[in-house]
C-alpha cells in the first residue's frame, strides 16, 4: 500500500554480489619485525600468494596452510590448503575474488604445528598491468625469523 510513496525502497533489502576486482593487488606481509611488499595480479589464486609469501620469507612450502579474513558481513571466512578436506581451497579462489579493499587484512596461517601467522594487509589495488603476470616482491624490510630455529637438521 505504501510502495508508490517510497519507490527508493524497492531494492533496499537486496544484497549486492561482490564482483571480481581486476588489477594488481599490493600486499604488505608482516611476520614478527620483518615485512615484505608483494604485488600479485588479481587473476592468480591464493596458492600463488602463499608461494610468494613463503619465498619472500625463505620458508619451505612443506606444510599445510590457510587464509582467513572477514567477509563482507564481518564473519570470519577461511580458505584452505588444497590437500585439506575443507573447502573452498586456495587453488579455487582468485585474489580478485576476495572481498577485500585497501586497508583490509587477512591472516596467512602456515604450519599448524609451528603456528606461523603472517599478517597480510592489502595496501592498494593498482590498475591491471599486462607486464606483471606473476607475483613480484617489491620491497623487503627486516630479517625474517628462521623457519626451523630449534631444529639442527639431524634426528
Amino acid at each position: 500500500a505504501i510502495k508508490p510513496f517510497f519507490p527508493e525502497w524497492e531494492r533496499n533489502i537486496e544484497i549486492s554480489i561482490d564482483e571480481f576486482q581486476d588489477g594488481i593487488f599490493v600486499f604488505k606481509v608482516s611476520l614478527a619485525k620483518a615485512w615484505r611488499r608483494i604485488a600479485i595480479p588479481a587473476d592468480l589464486n591464493l596458492d600463488f600468494l602463499s608461494g610468494s609469501i613463503l619465498d619472500a620469507f625463505d620458508f619451505d612450502s612443506d606444510h599445510l596452510y590457510e587464509f582467513s579474513y572477514k567477509d563482507r558481513f564481518g564473519i570470519k571466512a577461511t580458505v584452505f590448503h588444497p590437500y585439506m578436506e575443507e573447502s573452498p581451497s586456495t587453488d579455487e579462489i582468485c585474489i580478485g575474488d576476495l572481498p577485500l579493499k585497501p586497508g583490509d587484512s587477512m591472516i596467512f596461517h602456515f604450519d599448524f604445528g609451528d603456528d606461523w601467522k603472517f599478517q597480510v594487509l592489502l595496501e592498494q589495488i593498482d590498475p591491471p598491468n599486462a607486464k606483471i603476470k606473476k607475483p613480484k616482491m617489491l620491497e623487503s624490510h627486516g630479517r625474517a625469523p628462521k623457519q626451523y630455529s630449534g631444529w639442527d637438521g639431524e634426528w
